[in-house]
């Protein structure tokens, strides 16, 4: 902690002409502010005073301090950035609108892989639901479309936080499906896999698509 004197603090800090200024402060001569503004301690007349010489004409703070150029815009280059900036808009637009497009096309496609795996009527139950129920040899399992799955334990039902590996990138279906057919396929290693959170008690069990 510095005990300014000499100079008041404000009037030091926000000071943009350095040259040189003394003031009382703590014998640490690598004091952060020192740093900060790019100034040398010199030798003072006390264990407590420093002359502080600002040698550094890159310090964070006098470019901090400064003050900014102004430049009028003239109505031609308005226009010009206007127009520039309308462009990138409806650029943005048409590429957000192709992902919507791209996103939905790789969904249908894996209710497609999905419908193989449980029919058309199941389908309809897991499009109504987002649910879809897997019987495991062990427990059974509600995976969710929104991307976490529960195992159902006797009267409990357990968080398991679980998924395929870059999730984020595939259709929402894809990660049910591959989460299916992992519980189906090695089920010991799908337990040991994923993390096991807030076991709970429950009465009945939601509606979910099943085989």
């Amino acid at each position: 902690m510095s005990t300014y004197t000499s100079a008041n603090v404000w009037p030091v800090w926000t000071s943009t002409s350095y040259t040189t200024s003394t003031v009382s402060q703590s014998s640490d001569a690598t004091s952060t502010w020192g740093g900060w503004v790019g100034c040398d301690y010199s030798n003072g007349t006390s264990a407590t005073t420093s002359t502080i010489t600002y040698t550094d004409s890159s310090a964070i703070w006098v470019y901090w301090a400064e003050e900014p150029t102004l430049k009028a815009i003239s109505k031609e280059e308005q226009t010009a950035n206007d127009e520039r900036w309308a462009k990138e808009r409806e650029e943005s637009r048409k590429r957000a609108k192709k992902l919507e497009a791209d996103k939905k096309a790789a969904e249908k496609k894996a209710k497609e892989l999905l419908l193989d795996l449980i029919g058309e009527d199941e389908l309809k139950v897991y499009e109504e639901t987002g649910r879809l129920f897997v019987k495991g040899r062990k427990f059974d399992y509600i995976v969710n479309k929104g991307g976490y799955v529960q195992k159902v334990d006797k009267n409990k039902i357990i968080d398991l936080c679980v998924h395929i590996q870059n999730r984020y990138t595939y259709p929402e279906t894809d990660n049910v499906v591959g989460m299916k057919l992992a519980i189906e396929g090695n089920e010991e290693e799908f337990l040991k896999i994923a993390n096991h959170h807030s076991p709970r008690d429950i009465g009945e069990l939601p509606r979910a698509a099943c085989m």
